[in-house]
């Protein structure tokens, strides 16, 4: 769980579709909905094991990396440091990720079959 020096280690949350639910994809830059069911009680459960890093490109942006910044001011998400860039890290829980697990037949199905979780989202018509 932590490293030799007792640092704790880090785990990245991507913001969009994990954190924020993101129901109907980018929509100029607005963020919409409201934090994915769960999301905060898990961060508040492992803020105090792992160092929390959101991810998301709307950091390059000033103006966006702002909007987020307060939005998860609002909901009070809990996190250490927020990046537009992939920083190392222990494990990465993104909404659009495909596990790479040495089977590259099996990573190319997954990618041609690939739907992020909220496509049900717009299958629903919500």
């Amino acid at each position: 769980m932590f490293t030799n020096d007792n640092r704790k280690q880090t785990l990245v949350f991507d913001f969009d579709g994990v954190i924020h639910r993101y129901s109907k994809g980018w929509q100029g830059g607005e963020i919409y909905d409201p934090p994915t069911d769960g999301v905060i009680n898990l961060l508040k459960t492992l803020k105090p094991l792992y160092k929390i890093v959101i991810i998301s490109t709307r950091c390059i942006d000033a103006s966006q990396r702002k909007k987020m910044m307060a939005w998860l001011k609002q909901y009070n998400v809990p996190y250490d440091e927020i990046s537009a860039e992939k920083v190392p890290a222990l494990a990465y829980i993104d909404d659009r990720a495909i596990n790479f697990d040495g089977d590259c037949d099996k990573v190319f199905r997954r990618i041609m079959e690939f739907k992020p979780w909220t496509a049900k989202f717009e299958e629903d018509g919500r």
